[in-house]
């Protein structure tokens, strides 16, 4: 979801230059491209969010799979990894929020200036 919020803001913002007519001021510009850079750090952190995960998950199937077929071998340091994979997870996610929320924030400061004032 965050994701996908992110990146419709980031098309929105990154387009507005190419438009026809439209002059932005020093504030502008600067909310802008503050904004986009933060966006875009806010969508690098939920891929790799999401790849932390299918990471976790792809190892987890494969404790199942060796338990299942008898070959326990592996399966602690297997589980070991999935925890570490486990604790990144939440901070990773904060990390992502955070850096959405502020660039969300400067959208909506740099809206404001644009279109309110």
């Amino acid at each position: 979801l965050v994701i996908g919020l992110a990146t419709a803001i980031l098309i929105f913002v990154a387009k507005l230059p190419f438009e026809e007519k439209v002059v932005l001021s020093c504030n502008e510009k600067l909310l802008a491209f503050l904004s986009v850079i933060t966006i875009f750090f806010s969508i690098a952190f939920g891929c790799y969010v999401a790849w932390n995960r299918l990471r976790s998950f792809r190892e987890t199937a494969q404790i199942a799979r060796k338990r299942e077929t008898g070959n326990t071998q592996h399966i602690l340091e297997l589980r070991v990894l999935v925890m570490a994979l486990d604790c990144r997870t939440w901070p990773l996610l904060a990390i992502q929020t955070i850096l959405f929320g502020f660039g969300a924030l400067l959208f909506a400061i740099f809206s404001s200036l644009r279109y309110l004032a």
